[in-house]
């Protein structure tokens, strides 16, 4: 069996960071010793060594000490030397030796990993964007230019490939396949919920938008949903409220041999949590009718749960209430999220599946991996029994954020997902049931054209 060597202090801290790589990612079985005398990380196999510089928790005293900001590391380059293959350096140095039965490398591995997976950066970074979220802008990933890789995956990718040299064979490590989840977060159900949803939409572009031709192009908008005459007549195939793309979502999902999950908001005040929640009669039958054709269902928190876990329990049990199922999988409206508040409060209502951690203004690898993964208290210091599935591109990323063009936008996811299939990752895309035509005008074949198999 491997066994692994851990240097004194930051026990929970360490074996976490290892269990991801070891266990987690490569579904490798190991036993743990700690020495006080180590001043490295040493994994041990049939006589041969791997030792990893500790070069970060090796320098602070106790638990949690190092949670300030003088610890976030300002650069990270790739490394030069051959045998590291390219790998992003957040703690230690660009060395690696190798000898006989024993190879050293001076990039802190595991520190690293524990960086990247914890997040524990936005913890010690207090920066915040108008929506008390933190910015991609302020984080190391994007600062050095690394944001678009999954680093983590990278070291678990370099370890593997030592561990392959030292005799363990390939049989032993996880198998995995590239995998697409295709998410839609259900913010607004119905762009014509009923008759007189007229009224307010055409208010909103007088008073509010100051715009006639938008109030009048709502008018004929409404009337040509409810059969028109004339110039505004569309045939009854053709009437199907705009955001009514529920079964489109679920045949590309199904012409991937995959399934779509939709996260339903049951509750909340904030002017941005939308008015079309589970209770309503015409939302709760578009969450039946997703559930008899055998797809995925949860949960989308509504924006003030973030910062309040008494909240978020009280939605976890009106979902419950209204649907007779575990909120097993979660977003959180707006991407909001507090580390590692957010994350225990999941952990207390019994959510296993976070759909979160993603930028909203940028794509890429925010956790630094496209694989599951527990997340980790680093407060409490203690694993959670929350798995994070990072989020990596979004719609609404792609058109206002980064204000791509239907083919850059195309152009960029596809590279992405040709990253995480490198990986045999999985590949979470989210796509709002609001995001074709109408206001999106031009991007109604974006998705198909996203996960069009070459």
């Amino acid at each position: 069996m491997i066994k692994v060597i851990l240097p004194g202090g930051f026990l929970q801290e360490r074996a976490y960071a290892i269990h991801v790589l070891l266990y987690e990612f490569l579904g490798l079985t190991y036993s743990i010793e700690v020495s006080k005398d180590e001043d490295s990380y040493c994994i041990e196999f049939d006589g041969n060594e791997i030792r990893i510089a500790d070069c970060f928790f090796g320098r602070y005293a106790s638990s949690g000490s190092y949670l300030i900001t003088e610890t976030i590391p300002q650069i990270a380059l790739s490394a030069k030397h051959p045998a590291l293959d390219g790998i992003i350096c957040i703690y230690g140095e660009d060395l690696f030796t190798q000898r006989e039965k024993k190879l050293d490398c001076g990039v802190d591995l595991i520190a690293g990993a524990f960086f990247m997976l914890t997040r524990w950066e936005e913890y010690v970074d207090q920066t915040r964007d108008q929506h008390g979220r933190f910015p991609a802008p302020a984080s190391l990933a994007m600062r050095a230019g690394f944001l678009h890789r999954p680093v983590v995956n990278e070291y678990a990718v370099l370890l593997k490939k030592w561990l392959l040299q030292m005799g363990i064979k390939e049989s032993a490590f996880k198998k995995r396949t590239y995998q697409l989840s295709l998410h839609c977060d259900v913010d607004t159900a119905l762009y014509w919920p009923s008759k007189f949803s007229i009224v307010n939409k055409v208010l909103f572009q007088l008073v509010k938008q100051h715009t006639f031709s938008g109030a009048w192009n709502e008018i004929r908008q409404f009337i040509a949903f409810h059969g028109g005459v004339g110039f505004y007549s569309r045939p009854e195939k053709d009437r199907r409220d705009p955001y009514d793309t529920y079964d489109k979502l679920m045949d590309l999902a199904e012409k991937r041999s995959t399934k779509a999950c939709f996260c339903f908001l049951v509750d909340g005040e904030h002017v941005l949590d939308g008015k079309q929640m589970l209770h309503v009669p015409h939302v709760r039958r578009i969450f039946d009718h997703i559930r008899q054709r055998g797809h995925d269902t949860g949960i989308h928190f509504s924006y003030r749960t973030a910062d309040d876990a008494k909240l978020m329990q009280v939605e976890s049990k009106q979902y419950q209430t209204k649907t007779g199922l575990q909120p097993a999988n979660a977003r959180q409206h707006f991407l909001r999220c507090s580390v590692p508040g957010t994350w225990r409060a999941l952990e207390k209502v019994g959510v296993t599946n976070d759909f979160t951690m993603g930028y909203p203004e940028s794509l890429g690898f925010r956790c630094g991996t496209c694989y599951p993964f527990p997340l980790f208290d680093v407060v409490m210091g203690r694993m959670l029994h929350v798995y994070e599935r990072p989020l990596i591109a979004m719609d609404v990323t792609l058109k206002f954020y980064r204000e791509y063009t239907p083919e850059q936008a195309v152009t960029a996811v596809r590279k992405l997902a040709d990253t995480v299939r490198s990986y045999d990752g999985e590949f979470v895309l989210l796509w709002h049931n609001s995001s074709f035509g109408y206001e999106w005008e031009g991007w109604e074949n974006v998705l198909e054209e996203i996960l069009r198999e070459d």
